[in-house]
């Protein structure tokens, strides 16, 4: 080989070389930067400020309202504390929810917390269920709207007034088919009220949990619109005492809208009446589409807000030919059906039931 050509194959060995050390150094000092990257998320993900856990000590001094979110970790619940001035570190925090295992429970909501406390402190307050500033309301099934607002206003200490006026107010978007009437569309169920809330807040809370359970229905088979389903579970929740029977309930409904006769339903005529007077001879014959003895179908609007186990029985009422039932026993809600009018009319007469 000739010295020229031994020569320039040296050059390009050494090219070569040269090119592989400096792909190497880039490849280095990516990983470099990536893991530099990663440590400055990871202390990111601990305190945003980039501190340690430096801490504050104490129990703090001036109150001051925190929301802790569904889904917050403790990071970010640390995060929320010291941006309200509550804890001096996220990390601070972290490192006491970790060493506390009792930090999983933590529930969302408002806290009544202090500013400047140690992170301990904080963290011993959030446990605490005295600490927690919102409030909880429970609204059981079957009530009517005059029944409900009672139990927001003790549950809340929102004035009366305000909740008569957010009833009427069209920000509290009301289904079109309701036509601004809000019975049997504030869904039964307990509900946590923030410290800031008010009575359009509360009752769209109601508003948006009955749409919700309106959409957990399979409504796609159901013969009967949603509102005249509302009304079916609203009449089921005041006809019958117990959930076995609210399917057969049901079925009644729907055979005698089929055979077109008049449904015969005294709580109708309670809800109308709203008094709680016993229904005499007169107030039956009472004209009014309310009376479901003389007019046959639904009454105009629900007579009750019901719940998710009676709608689900409107929608699916239980396979059966009855057409009456009776309340036996207003003790333990035993309730009987038939098939036969003889039948019913004998057990009226049996158990002496005068309706």
């Amino acid at each position: 080989m000739s010295g020229t050509r031994a020569a320039g194959r040296r050059r390009r060995e050494s090219r070569s070389s040269a090119i592989a050390v400096i792909v190497s150094l880039v490849v280095v000092l990516g990983l470099l930067g990536a893991g530099f990257l990663g440590v400055r998320a990871l202390v990111d993900g601990v305190d945003l400020a980039g501190s340690t856990s430096e801490d504050y000590t104490g129990t703090g001094t001036d109150t001051v309202l925190v929301e802790v979110r569904k889904g917050d970790t403790s990071s970010a619940i640390g995060r929320t504390l010291k941006a309200e001035g509550v804890i001096k570190t996220v990390g601070a925090f972290v490192d006491a929810a970790t060493a506390n295992e009792e930090s999983k429970g933590i529930q969302p909501g408002f806290y009544n917390l202090r500013k400047e406390m140690a992170a301990a402190e904080a963290l011993t307050l959030m446990l605490d269920p005295s600490s927690r500033a919102e409030k909880k309301v429970t609204i059981p099934e079957g009530l009517r709207v005059t029944e409900i607002l009672p139990l927001l206003v003790k549950g809340t200490g929102i004035p009366r007034k305000q909740f008569n006026a957010a009833l009427k107010s069209p920000k509290l978007k009301l289904p079109d088919y309701a036509e601004g009437n809000p019975e049997g569309l504030l869904f039964p169920a307990t509900y946590t009220v923030a410290p800031d809330a008010t009575a359009l807040s509360v009752l769209q809370q109601m508003v948006n949990r009955y749409e919700s359970a309106v959409e957990e229905l399979d409504t796609a088979d159901a013969r009967l619109d949603v509102y005249d389903l509302v009304k079916i579970a609203s009449m089921l929740e005041k006809e019958v005492n117990n959930e076995a029977d609210y399917g057969k309930a049901s079925r009644v409904v729907y055979n005698r809208l089929e055979a077109r006769e008049s449904l015969g339903f005294d709580s109708t005529l309670h809800y109308f009446y709203n008094d709680g007077e016993a229904l005499t001879t007169e107030r039956l014959a009472v004209d009014s589409p309310y009376n479901t003895r003389k007019y046959q179908g639904l009454p105009p609007t629900p007579i009750s807000n019901p719940g998710m186990a009676t709608l689900e029985a409107a929608v699916n009422p239980t396979p059966g030919d009855w057409r009456w039932f009776l309340t036996i026993s207003l003790e333990t809600g035993e309730t009987r059906f038939y098939d036969n009018y003889d039948d019913f009319v004998a057990d009226r007469i049996k158990y002496d039931i005068d309706y």
